[in-house]
């Protein structure tokens, strides 16, 4: 697991963006931090965010020049989807909660711009496995093309990512099979 470090970033992204709403009503981390400006905060949340997505691309790179597993990759970004789906419940009842007033309908605006940020920086890396497993012919191009696009759609990337693993894993089960009675 040590080469998906990379990864770390954008696995987190989602929690960053649930920090940054506290940080927001914490006026302490406000004024000591971000000096009480929003815009601030704001940026901060937008250099996590392309941070990550640098790392991402970088460990997509590696992940293409030493051909790795495809059925790995399937299950790292299967782990990466289920583990952020808490904070996407957090960030998903906040927006809920300010489109009660017309004065914080902006907020809801602002989370719903970050978390398809979110869900950019995980699809990426889903489709990209998507992609590694038509290849590696465990998906036809049908599967690949209807899964990638799915890595896109809220709560649909969960269970995209859930069926590329188990795609992916038994196309390697088979292989096994093969290569036992040869």
């Amino acid at each position: 697991m040590k080469r998906y470090s990379g990864l770390i970033f954008s696995a987190l992204f989602p929690y960053v963006i649930v920090l940054a709403m506290f940080a927001l009503f914490n006026d302490a981390i406000m004024i000591n931090i971000f000096q009480s400006n929003a815009f601030l905060l704001i940026g901060s949340v937008l250099l996590w965010w392309g941070v990550s997505l640098i790392s991402l691309l970088i460990t997509m790179v590696i992940a293409t020049q030493r051909k790795w597993d495809s059925c790995e990759l399937a299950k790292v970004n299967m782990i990466l989807k289920t583990a952020q789906i808490p904070a996407y419940v957090i960030i998903f009842l906040a927006g809920l909660l300010c489109m009660i007033t017309v004065f914080t309908l902006p907020g809801t605006i602002l989370l719903m711009l970050f978390d398809c940020l979110a869900i950019i920086l995980s699809g990426i890396f889903a489709a990209y496995g998507a992609i590694r497993c038509y290849k590696e012919k465990s998906i036809n191009k049908k599967q690949c093309i209807i899964l990638a696009i799915g890595q896109f759609i809220f709560c649909v990337d969960v269970v995209c990512a859930i069926v590329l693993f188990i795609a992916a894993g038994r196309k390697k089960d088979v292989n096994k099979l093969r290569n036992a009675m040869d």
